[in-house]
């Protein structure tokens, strides 16, 4: 039985949810949840959804609705605070990125999930892209030999206020998330982290970060939200060195290109799948699969707190100038 899902947050990326849910097999539509009328009215236009379908308040969609899950796409800072009110309501959860800014909070939804027996997972789509999962496979299959270090560049510019650690919560989980993803979990990271003087913003949007990965792989990590260049694609420019050849992913301007070059051999492009139903959709099938068979998700909340914990391992080691232990 599709699971009755409820979409909390009109933006952009908030839209783009609502048509997934929308078009998904595992997951049954069944309203939108936003306090502000006007981008109401428009999301409502777009996307062609009923007044009964329309709500201010998760209270009201709840009563209404009468939901078993939800999609929150609010405001990075807010996800706290709605994931908990959802759990508060009974419903399963699936939170869009960061899952949350405290480790605290974190901990605490965690214990709650866990507590009424409701599934909470992060949306950590670009697990899902198609070049990370093959880049993953490689790696884990060995075919190019053992993995050494390995370089991830992102530069964009993107004035941003509001927020703490812009770059890191905003976008840098995408790529720690990935690094998890392919390597396995980190250990220690040494970093420093800063907003250029030039940069119109109230945040820290540079990075440069050193991890050393459990299975010895080092990663540097280089990004910023603050270049005069060209923008970089959104998922990163990376570079594996193996053994046996090395990985290039998004090594031109477009987004997801993956190549490799196997020892002293020239580029040659790597083919890759993605799923089926979406990146997004696939994220849907992984909460389906957790109410109706309690398979436990691969961006789990848990899980998803060893990633957060390299975004807060990062901000220590800057206000320290020291090495530090990444700990979930």
């Amino acid at each position: 039985m599709a699971i009755r899902t409820i979409c909390m947050g009109l933006g952009g990326r908030g839209r783009g949810w609502v048509r997934d849910v929308m078009r998904s097999e595992v997951v049954e539509f069944a309203g939108m949840v936003d306090p502000d009328a006007e981008r109401m009215a428009k999301a409502a236009e777009d996307l062609d959804v009923p007044p009964e379908e329309q709500f201010s308040g998760l209270d009201d969609a709840c009563d209404k609705a009468k939901p078993q899950a939800a999609v929150i796409v609010t405001p990075n800072v807010l996800h706290d605070e709605h994931i908990d009110a959802c759990l508060d309501r009974g419903l399963h959860v699936l939170a869009e990125k960061p899952f949350v800014m405290k480790r605290d909070n974190g901990e605490a939804i965690i214990e709650k999930a866990r507590r009424k027996g409701l599934v909470a997972m992060a949306v950590q789509n670009y697990r899902y892209s198609g070049p990370i999962g093959e880049m993953r496979r490689m790696v884990q299959e060995d075919e190019l030999g053992e993995p050494t270090s390995c370089l991830v560049h992102f530069s964009r510019m993107r004035p941003i206020r509001g927020m703490p650690y812009a770059l890191l919560y905003n976008q840098g989980i995408h790529h720690l998330d990935s690094m998890r993803y392919i390597f396995g979990d980190a250990r220690t990271v040494y970093a420093r982290s800063w907003n250029p003087n030039y940069h119109d913003c109230d945040a820290h949007t540079s990075c440069e970060a050193i991890f050393e990965m459990v299975n010895g792989v080092v990663i540097n990590y280089s990004a910023n939200y603050s270049t005069h260049g060209p923008n970089q694609p959104y998922g990163g420019v990376w570079r594996v060195e193996c053994a046996r050849g090395t990985i290039h992913l998004s090594p031109t301007e477009k987004e997801g290109e993956l190549w490799v070059s196997r020892e002293k051999s020239e580029l040659e492009p790597v083919r890759f799948a993605a799923p089926a139903v979406g990146a997004n959709g696939q994220l849907l099938v992984d909460l389906a699969r957790a109410v109706h068979e309690g398979i436990t998700p691969p961006t789990h909340a848990k899980d998803n707190l060893k990633s957060l914990a390299m975004i807060w391992a990062i901000v220590e080691s800057s206000q320290t100038n020291r090495v530090v232990n990444v700990r979930a």
